[in-house]
């Protein structure tokens, strides 16, 4: 079970997860570094959107790939194309 309440409200069974706002790459690995010293077992990072005609596949790949290889605790994605506009999709 992954919740999103602050880890101090941990219960014994329950994962913290942490949600992420950030456009940067650098800022969201260090957000992650703070956040595993908070307590949080995962972070929900969702995709950048502010210069969205500049995130092609590649750069999209990249960023997740840098912020996962150097991130302290485990990173889940989070597609919300409702806000962000650009949708995640498996790659085939």
């Amino acid at each position: 079970m992954v919740g999103f309440s602050s880890p101090s409200r941990k219960r014994q069974k329950e994962k913290n997860c942490s949600p992420h706002r950030s456009e940067s790459t650098a800022e969201t690995i260090e957000r992650h570094q703070a956040r595993r010293e908070l307590g949080y077992d995962a972070a929900l990072v969702k995709t950048p959107y502010y210069y969205k005609t500049a995130y092609k596949p590649d750069v999209l790949l990249a960023h997740y790939r840098r912020v996962a290889d150097e991130s302290p605790i485990p990173v889940m994605l989070y597609s919300i194309p409702q806000f962000t506009g650009i949708a995640l999709t498996r790659r085939k």
